[in-house]
């Protein structure tokens, strides 16, 4: 799937995101890791990593967008994740358009492929504790650019946080992304 609305390139960019578009279709929940969640929780303690299944709700009071331009009014993530694949779509929504995205990433240092438009998005992601490590790095026509996303999950499993670092020819920006559980 691309994002619709705007040119790939464009929503990249206003969206400050620059990993893949890529459409893939959602599997039955892995059963044995969610029974895995549950009973550690039940026990009072966390599980090996944190589960960022979920639908996620940008909290945009919370949130520190950074100056990178053409930033989305709203946005909500819905995650699939069974290690070491997890999809995320995103649903953003811009003063002129909405778009919708697909990411896939491989948490075990597998480098991801992707596409928006005809561009290629390659990304890696690992486990560092219980922060999820995603670097991705694309080249936007002869520019390149690059992403650091560390996310984590709150200790109730209530809020996603994203720190984000974007490297590219527009400069450097920080952005923290806080997503509230629905």
């Amino acid at each position: 799937m691309r994002p619709r609305g705007a040119n790939a390139t464009a929503a990249l960019v206003l969206a400050g995101i620059v990993v893949a578009a890529v459409a893939a279709k959602p599997g039955p929940a892995s059963a044995p890791r969610a029974k895995a969640v549950r009973t550690a929780r039940a026990r009072g303690t966390r599980p090996a990593h944190p589960d960022f299944s979920g639908t996620w709700k940008l909290s945009m009071t919370r949130s520190s967008l950074g100056k990178t331009p053409g930033q989305p009014r709203a946005r909500t993530d819905v995650i699939e994740h069974r290690d070491p694949r997890l999809l995320q779509t995103l649903y953003m929504e811009f003063p002129s358009h909405k778009d919708t995205t697909v990411y896939r990433y491989f948490i075990d240092s597998t480098e991801s492929v992707n596409r928006a438009g005809s561009q290629e998005i390659k990304a890696r992601a690992w486990w560092a504790g219980q922060v999820l490590s995603i670097d991705s790095r694309a080249r936007i026509l002869v520019l390149e650019a690059t992403l650091k996303d560390r996310w984590s999950v709150s200790a109730d499993g209530k809020a996603l946080t994203m720190r984000r670092h974007i490297k590219s020819v527009l400069g450097e920006d920080d952005q923290i992304l806080v997503f509230e559980k629905q």
